[in-house]
């Protein structure tokens, strides 16, 4: 199924490639790819993108994530740099966001529904920006978990990759976060956070996925429902398909 990356610097990297859909079709390798953090990223790590085939790296994070950590292609004359974030400042200090998002958190499938709610035009840029994106794309956030995993969960959906797949390719986080999770724990010790909220943020489970997904079924009528609904045309979910998607002979 998913294709990991070993990418020096870099943590939780795997291609999206691989997947079977519902009409008999695969998904391409080399066309998306999910990511942790981009910053700081030493040379050979770059080269390595550069040799998968890397020419365009969406950054997901907030304008205030961008300033403290800034991506390592920021600047780069050989791969496209956008920074597209999910949630921009404005959203994030605002008091219906600290009101209605984060303080409505009960389980990490809600806390992943209010942003398919609250953020349409994010989506709606991302998702227009990876279907025209060149070659090999790369879309990262922090820990490449939520909203990287809700873009890829959507990118997948899309084009027809079952829910218990996409569940299953979320749940690979764990494992993509194994060597630096210790690390964070210790530092979240160290500054005094809420430590239940600490690992009920870096617990990557199926199930809450699937639940997201379930939920996108029954409101939006799919992924590709969903999508249509924040502004997505049929002409660009076509096109996704044809690039992310090859059936074998």
């Amino acid at each position: 199924m998913a294709y990991q990356l070993n990418i020096d610097g870099v943590y939780n990297v795997r291609d999206l490639g691989g997947y079977p859909t519902v009409d008999g079709g695969v998904t391409r390798r080399g066309v998306f790819v999910r990511s942790g953090l981009v910053s700081n990223v030493p040379e050979s790590g770059q080269q390595q993108f550069i040799d998968y085939g890397v020419r365009a790296i969406i950054d997901l994070r907030s304008e205030d994530e961008l300033l403290m950590a800034p991506n390592s292609f920021a600047t780069s004359n050989r791969v496209q740099f956008h920074s597209l974030p999910l949630v921009n400042r404005a959203q994030f200090h605002s008091e219906h966001w600290k009101t209605n998002v984060i303080a409505f958190y009960p389980t990490v499938q809600h806390f992943y529904a209010q942003h398919l709610e609250y953020c349409p035009d994010s989506f709606r840029t991302i998702i227009s920006a990876l279907i025209d994106s060149p070659e090999a794309t790369v879309f990262h956030c922090f820990a490449g978990k939520d909203r990287t995993g809700m873009t890829a969960a959507l990118l997948l959906g899309a084009v027809g990759v079952a829910d218990e797949l996409i569940a299953e390719d979320f749940a690979l986080t764990d494992a993509g976060l194994a060597q630096v999770v210790p690390v964070w724990r210790k530092n979240a010790l160290k500054s005094g956070e809420d430590m239940e909220a600490f690992e009920r943020g870096v617990v990557t489970k199926a199930e809450a996925m699937l639940e997201l997904m379930r939920h996108v079924g029954q409101t939006y009528g799919g992924a590709s429902g969903y999508l249509r609904s924040v502004g997505i045309t049929d002409e660009q979910i076509a096109r996704l398909r044809a690039r992310f998607v090859e059936y074998p002979r």
